[in-house]
């Protein structure tokens, strides 16, 4: 029974789940940011950038709180 309580028990540590939160956003946002700009064309797509990096700092601010 206790070799089965110790694959629930957590041996991360704050780095390594902020590495791991990091890369899983920065992975799926840089793929798919190329792609996402050049649809929506070089008038809008500036825009859009700004109103998510806005959205981002809202959000990153409440999570820090």
């Amino acid at each position: 029974m206790e070799s089965l309580l110790s694959i629930w028990v957590s041996q991360g540590t704050f780095w390594t789940a902020t590495a791991h939160i990091i890369t899983a956003v920065i992975g799926s946002g840089v793929l798919s940011l190329a792609w996402a700009i050049a649809q929506l064309g070089w008038a809008v797509g500036p825009v859009v950038m700004i109103l998510f990096a806005g959205v981002n700092l809202y959000t990153s601010s409440l999570l820090t709180q």
